[in-house]
């Protein structure tokens, strides 16, 4: 009697309890199929990274024992569709019985639910053992993006109606009735933290127990809004970029002890000021500042300890930097070499970057908000050109990218080590 047992593409984990000692009764299933490659458009390096890596990992798995069916994207009998591929396999093997991992992602969550409540063999759902806890354990977090120009074209029952089916459908992918944070995202204007809409959205999405903790996401004009914030009584947290690079800044330090003091809790983002291009025009001497795992845990150190951060969402870009990264959870304590790291007046100058301040805004002759370009060119590089092309989607006419067309050469500058130009320039051949 035939298990059939489907492993999806980003469940790739040998320490899956499925994996631990071969069944002859047991068939794993893996497919690469049109079906998930073309739904949205996916830079084809990622497909064929995903594709190398499920390969792989068939072959590990054959080689331990495991009995496994490996459709390949070109091979005879795909039908190119996850569940055409099921029902031609469950027939070819006489399958008993069907199980899957709970899906990461809502779409197939969903359709392999109804799938399997059609089958006429039982049929069930395992846990992925992705996560370290069960979600009771867990603080989930999401934010509800209401564009700034969609924001004013929006009545407040319009602006309520649209914060609250984003959020539910955010709820739907999560697979959750509730989530613990809930943020209006990219609030740059203290008059939008009372609009219209938005308050009686979080109040009412509060009173119904599907957000314990209400607050919003800030970039720029950070200390007028968390002053703002801490003024109101509404707020129970606010996610604020806040990093070693701007320690100087005295204005925003206030504004942040006042608001933890008022019970706000406060989350640093950015954290990390790590980018590639802050590297660019260093000396060699100077660019092995950034090498090794000092900068990593230095740096998400220095934020953690200052008492009115509560917590930080530390940003990653290898698994050496995430172990590195979970590590200072258990210490806060500076290292000696962390400590001769953060003291070094040439690290600071080098770790200067884009903190939003808008000083950038009147050096520009069209009047482009050259704060958002920059963070959207942040985005870019991470890479996430989806929130990029959000960020800049979220501009009124003439203050973003269409504002720079009648330029020959970019005049905005930065007090500080941003060249403007360049950001803008790889900006434009991406999305102008």
């Amino acid at each position: 009697m035939t298990t059939l047992r489907l492993v999806l593409g980003d469940q790739l984990n040998p320490c899956h309890s499925w994996f631990a000692a071969p069944d002859p009764d047991v068939l794993h299933v893996m497919m690469e199929i049109r079906e998930e490659t073309d739904y949205v458009l996916h830079h084809a390096q990622k497909i064929i990274a995903i594709f190398a890596a499920m390969r792989e990992f068939a072959r590990a798995l054959r080689s331990a024992g495991h009995r496994v069916h490996y459709l390949a994207i070109d091979g005879a009998g795909n039908q190119q569709s996850l569940c055409a591929n099921l029902d031609a396999l469950l027939a070819q093997h006489r399958v008993a019985r069907f199980e899957y991992q709970a899906p990461d992602e809502w779409r197939l969550d969903r359709r392999l639910a109804d799938y399997a409540a059609g089958l006429p063999i039982p049929a069930r759902m395992v846990d992925s053992e992705h996560f370290l806890g069960a979600r009771g354990e867990a603080v989930i977090a999401t934010k509800v993006n209401i564009p700034p120009a969609q924001r004013e074209s929006l009545s407040a029952v319009e602006l309520k109606a649209a914060f609250i089916r984003t959020f539910e459908g955010s709820l739907r992918r999560l697979r959750t009735d509730h989530v613990e944070i809930l943020h209006i995202h990219d609030i740059s204007r203290v008059e939008d933290l009372g609009k219209p809409g938005f308050v009686e959205a979080l109040a009412e999405l509060k009173e119904q127990k599907k957000a314990r903790f209400v607050g919003f996401s800030t970039h720029t004009n950070m200390a007028a809004c968390l002053d703002a914030a801490a003024a109101s009584g509404f707020f129970d947290v606010v996610l604020v970029a806040y990093n070693y690079a701007m320690q100087d800044d005295a204005a925003l330090r206030r504004s942040l002890e006042a608001a933890a003091a008022k019970g706000i809790g406060l989350v640093a983002m950015k954290t990390q000021c790590m980018q590639s291009w802050y590297k660019e025009g260093l000396s060699a001497d100077e660019q092995t500042f950034y090498e090794g795992g000092i900068v990593q845990t230095a740096v998400l150190k220095w934020a953690l300890r200052n008492d009115f951060i509560a917590c930080a969402v530390p940003g990653f870009t290898s698994f050496r930097e995430l172990e590195e990264d979970a590590a200072v959870a258990r210490d806060l304590e500076y290292s000696e070499a962390e400590r001769g790291f953060l003291a070094d007046r040439k690290i600071k100058l080098a770790m200067a970057h884009c903190v939003q301040c808008g000083a950038c805004r009147p050096t520009c002759p069209a009047g482009v908000d050259t704060p958002t370009l920059i963070r959207a060119h942040m985005y870019l590089r991470y890479p996430n050109v989806f929130q990029a092309r959000e960020a800049l989607a979220g501009l009124a006419p003439g203050k973003g990218l269409d504002g720079c067309v009648s330029c020959a050469a970019c005049a905005a500058r930065c007090r500080g080590r941003v060249d403007i130009a360049k950001r803008v320039g790889q900006l434009k051949l991406h999305f102008a």
